[in-house]
């Protein structure tokens, strides 16, 4: 039997399969379609790579800022059960996941069972964000992959805001106009946004193993720099931006039981 899960984000749609308790399809959309239009169009194109019709899902759930508007999932879930239960399925040791999105973040304490016993999101602001690292790509006209690894090789680390994206946004230019090089900049902002991050933790008092999940766990400047703050590693899945669609899939699987 096959089992999906959708995750619908703020850019993208994510698309989990599982067969056997075993992922057999991953992926990852981004558009600017709207939320159950997105949604079918990524699982559509998931059952042409399967070479699968519709009816061969045995049950799919939804979950993610626009799980609500996919009529044709026949469970949903909130984002941080499911990110709770990809990433526990993926390294039973986790016991604080950090879910960072283009739209927001929040942390996760589990059990060594992997329940989930305590979350916290983020406050309004977009600082901390993957919308943030957008908007600082266009400012310093860099590329999103090229962040992180800019950051990781600079001498020294820029003073950015981690209050304020408005702010940080200001000082990034400020710190642009003093001719400050691009890599200390870049190593300013992967701080900030970790600090950000970092404050979420604390209020789900962090436990190791750390798992970070969602898009941005893909920056590694970010990652070093929450490793710093809060004195622990963390671990990344291959593919972190699918561990809420995985644990969404996971909840279909036990919807057939």
């Amino acid at each position: 039997m096959l089992f999906a899960g959708i995750d619908v984000g703020a850019q993208s749609v994510k698309v989990a399969v599982l067969s056997d308790n075993k992922l057999v399809f991953s992926s990852t959309t981004v558009t600017d379609e709207e939320g159950g239009v997105a949604a079918r169009q990524a699982l559509d194109k998931a059952l042409v790579a399967l070479r699968l019709p519709l009816n061969s899902l045995t049950a799919v759930v939804s979950t993610g800022i626009g799980k609500d508007g996919v009529a044709f999932a026949t469970g949903k879930r909130t984002e941080e059960i499911c990110h709770s239960r990809g990433a526990y399925w993926l390294f039973p040791s986790a016991r604080t996941v950090l879910d960072v999105g283009a739209g927001g973040y929040r942390a996760m304490r589990l059990d060594n069972r992997g329940k989930l016993i305590d979350f916290a999101n983020n406050s309004k602001c977009a600082a901390g964000t993957g919308s943030f690292l957008d908007a600082v790509t266009r400012v310093l006209d860099t590329r999103l992959e090229e962040i992180g690894t800019m950051a990781v090789s600079a001498k020294k680390r820029a003073s950015v805001s981690s209050y304020c994206a408005v702010f940080a946004e200001s000082e990034i230019i400020g710190n642009i106009h003093r001719g400050v090089p691009k890599e200390c900049i870049l190593a300013g902002v992967c701080y900030s946004v970790a600090e950000r991050l970092a404050e979420v933790l604390h209020r789900v008092k962090i436990a190791k193993d750390i798992v970070m999940t969602g898009g941005v766990a893909q920056n590694i400047g970010v990652v070093k720099a929450l490793e710093e703050i809060v004195g622990l590693k963390a671990k990344v899945p291959h593919e972190p931006q699918i561990v809420g669609a995985l644990g969404a899939a996971l909840f279909a699987e036990e919807m057939s039981k």
